[in-house]
């Protein structure tokens, strides 16, 4: 079952991504627009979260193994 919210505003939110994925976004994007529909970046990663909300919890799991992990916080300034 899929939970629904009440409509809110955009909040902007900052994250680390691998270049890998990004390109990701590309793919999906050519995906659509053969389609003949036009998806934003926003809205990809939107309808990435509608889909893992969807999976079961074994599915989400075994799935998150797939990824790499990404390093946190801002990488060192260069002396």
């Amino acid at each position: 079952i899929v939970q629904t919210f009440p409509k809110n505003n955009a909040v902007r939110k900052t994250f680390s991504i691998p270049e890998n994925d990004l390109l990701l976004i590309d793919v999906i994007k050519d995906k659509a627009l053969n389609k003949r529909k036009i998806l934003s970046d926003s809205e990809i990663v939107r309808l990435g979260f509608l889909i893992l909300s969807e999976l079961s919890d074994e599915k989400l799991t075994d799935l998150s193994q797939r990824i790499e992990k990404t390093v946190l916080g801002r990488p060192r300034k260069k002396t």
